[in-house]
């Protein structure tokens, strides 16, 4: 009883104080967690942009530049493209049945499209994700394949889902172009940013057949104790301490058997085993193994209590364990726990019964019996109220790091439109709505070829988003159109690309080359931009030198190239 009081004294405290500091970490987290909230929202924001500008802007230009489908078709592909990169998105929810509603009001392809789209709808953000893949995936079709047919196919269970898109043409074809990026950007990282897989199968002659899977994730359940007060483990070490004190009082004043005394050693061991493991909790079958070891280690313990020992302190065995059950109650359910000490206080009974143990009257075995029921029920009231702040806890943070997120989702689409969206409007949108009004005829070469350059253009802003300025577009246009083949690549577009790019074309352009390689890699350090400009020129090597000053700028030049490598 004495053990008792002293652990209720320092576990509540000791919860308090834990649960303080639990807090004030976990806002440090929380605080960290929604900065990485608001880069992640920023990011998939620019990834947005980036499928629209490819997906409909640079699909609509290259249908105009094609000019291969019938006017009717192309003037709607301008449609399309114009209305979407001049409105505003606005996020819908999607299903299956509505994406086949569209698909039926409109065509989605030029080859004819067999859908098959019976079955459940996954979350909203999943459909959109893999319908807008799909889409894609018929745009390569339409462009690649020179199929007859094409089917969408959707298999459903209780695991997922799979969506293939399969056709009757000439079979995968391999982009060499370093700056190909239909089935990378816009299908399979489409797909991955809501958990999903794409995969491309398929032989020369035999058709493609692109294949989108995705699967429910099964998020882990919280550590409701780890929420609440941190490591459960310090508020544990006060009760803990106390009640070993008050057995350790009880042993030494009134045990006489060597063996007791080594049995009681080994139990402070087992029990500061458990506490040693107590951050976590053990899986179900294990904790029944713990348990059932502790209750046979116990009977080890009650078999060798004197006879007579029921009736004073020499019964301090049955409540020995009470300490580890202390420890146990945070680990395992809390049933199972009070489960131990009932069998507990039957074995005391059947011990009486078979005479190794006196009879004692009932109101002297009372005490006895609740003896490891106290170490239990304080190990309980630990958990139970841990826990049940933790709920309040996750709840709060489940709540906080949603409205984070909507905040920084919008603040992210306000961001890019004011940075990107009304240049692009600029760039495109006029011309767009000219095609498909029919103020410019869809075949004519004046409109192809605008389409053409314009679709370059549109394939700059993809590698190299929103770093060229107006003037370094205007030397690259005026490059092109006197013949120069200008080709922009990034190795992957998480790299930020340094504004120093634009002075750097500026310089090479200077002098006009036949052919004009930018490249841009991520490394450890930065960034490295690798020129090359066929044929070399010295006044151009110059310029370039005098341009960019710095150590990091390496140029080389003779009559074949001028190579350019710089680190920013």
């Amino acid at each position: 009883m004495l053990s008792a009081v002293g652990a209720a004294s320092a576990a509540f405290p000791a919860l308090r104080r834990a649960a303080s500091a639990a807090e004030d970490a976990q806002r440090e987290l929380d605080d960290l967690r929604a900065q990485e909230v608001v880069a992640a929202s920023r990011w998939k924001a620019h990834s947005e942009f980036q499928r629209l500008l490819h997906d409909h802007v640079t699909a609509a230009l290259h249908a105009v530049a094609a000019a291969l489908a019938t006017g009717e078709e192309i003037r709607r592909a301008a449609a399309r493209g114009a209305a979407r990169c001049a409105r505003n998105r606005r996020r819908r929810e999607w299903t299956w049945s509505r994406w086949a509603r569209c698909c039926g009001g409109r065509p989605v392809a030029r080859t004819p499209v067999d859908l098959d789209l019976a079955g459940p709808s996954p979350p909203a953000e999943v459909a959109q994700a893999v319908a807008l893949a799909v889409e894609e995936a018929l745009r390569n079709v339409d462009d690649h394949a020179r199929a007859s047919r094409a089917v969408v196919e959707l298999t459903s269970s209780s695991r997922g889902f799979a969506v293939s898109v399969s056709d009757n043409g000439v079979g995968p074809v391999r982009r060499t172009r370093p700056g190909a990026t239909g089935l990378r950007r816009s299908i399979a990282q489409r797909v991955a940013e809501v958990g999903g897989t794409a995969t491309v199968t398929g032989a020369a002659g035999t058709g493609t057949t692109v294949t989108l899977r995705w699967t429910p994730a099964s998020a882990a359940p919280p550590d409701l104790l780890a929420l609440a007060v941190g490591d459960i483990r310090r508020p544990l070490l006060g009760v803990v301490v106390s009640y070993l004190v008050g057995n350790a009082i009880a042993a030494g004043l009134n045990v006489h058997d060597p063996r007791l005394v080594w049995w009681g050693l080994v139990m402070v061991l087992v029990t500061v085993a458990l506490l040693a493991r107590a951050d976590r909790a053990l899986p179900a079958g294990r904790g029944v193994a713990v348990l059932g070891g502790l209750f046979a280690f116990t009977w080890i313990g009650l078999v060798l209590m004197p006879a007579d020992s029921l009736s004073g302190y020499e019964s301090w065995p049955v409540g020995a364990a009470g300490t580890a059950l202390m420890v146990l109650a945070v680990m395992v359910p809390v049933w199972q726990v009070f489960l131990f000490c009932l069998l507990e206080a039957a074995s005391v009974v059947v011990l009486i019964q078979v005479s190794v143990l006196d009879p004692q009257p009932l109101p002297t075995l009372v005490p006895v019996f609740l003896a490891p029921v106290f170490g239990a029920a304080m190990g309980a009231v630990v958990a139970v109220t841990a826990r049940k702040y933790g709920r309040v806890v996750h709840r709060s943070r489940t709540e906080r790091v949603a409205v984070q997120a909507l905040q920084a989702r919008r603040a992210a689409a306000e961001a890019l439109r004011t940075e990107r969206a009304e240049a692009l409007a600029a760039d495109f949108v006029p011309f767009l709505d000219a095609v498909a009004d029919g103020t410019l005829p869809v075949h004519d070469p004046a409109t192809t070829s605008r389409a053409r350059e314009l679709e370059q253009v549109s394939r700059d802003e993809l590698h190299l988003p929103g770093v060229l300025d107006t003037a370094t577009k205007t030397v690259i246009a005026g490059a092109r159109a006197s013949g120069c083949v200008i080709d922009l690549y990034a190795d992957t577009d998480t790299i930020t690309v340094p504004g120093q790019v634009n002075a750097l074309l500026r310089a090479a352009l200077t002098v006009l080359p036949a052919q004009l390689n930018l490249s841009l890699y991520r490394r450890r350090t930065g960034v490295l931009v690798s020129l090359v400009a066929v044929p070399g020129d010295p006044a151009r090597a110059d310029r370039l030198r005098t341009s960019l000053p710095g150590p990091g700028l390496a140029v080389e030049d003779d009559t074949e190239a001028t190579i350019v490598e710089l680190i920013l």
